[in-house]
């Protein structure tokens, strides 16, 4: 620590430049300050509590409006997007449209008109692993005992 004073104080009697704490600090600040600003571009690299927040954004504004929810039903909707959250339902870019930090849509996001809820449907389309398995072996019939004729 004492050379690194040292160093410093050598370095300003050669340069003549005095080297000032307050600079560091505000530029340091600065950036900081533009850290807390700057929001993930895309959807996965959200935390889960902004997810969620982008989540509650989304429903109180386009969902209420477009469906005319009740204030139960945007609870019982909110409620039921921040658990498909948890259960890592809505984790992928595609499974949303999110650009410059506010959500656009929720893919895969159905409203049942006569119960008036809303449910993710799976938009993946996997493939099936019955064509990759290797075929069944038959087994040959055998003729060894001869066939029983009952008689009456």
């Amino acid at each position: 620590m004492n050379q690194l004073k040292n160093l410093k104080y050598r370095t300003m009697l050669i340069q003549g430049k005095l080297t000032s704490d307050v600079e560091n600090t505000t530029n340091i600040t600065a950036a900081l300050e533009t850290e807390k600003t700057d929001k993930p571009a895309n959807w996965n690299k959200l935390p889960k509590s902004d997810k969620a927040m982008c989540l509650n954004t989304y429903v109180s504004n386009v969902l209420s409006s477009e469906y005319e929810l009740s204030d139960a039903e945007v609870i019982a909707t909110k409620e039921y997007l921040r658990s498909a959250i948890s259960r890592k339902k809505l984790q992928k870019n595609k499974d949303v449209v999110f650009l410059n930090g506010s959500l656009i849509t929720v893919n895969g996001l159905i409203f049942n008109r006569q119960t008036r809820k809303f449910t993710l449907k799976d938009t993946e389309k996997k493939p099936s692993t019955l064509k990759n398995l290797a075929p069944t072996k038959k087994k040959p019939i055998c003729c060894d005992e001869p066939a029983v004729k009952i008689e009456m």
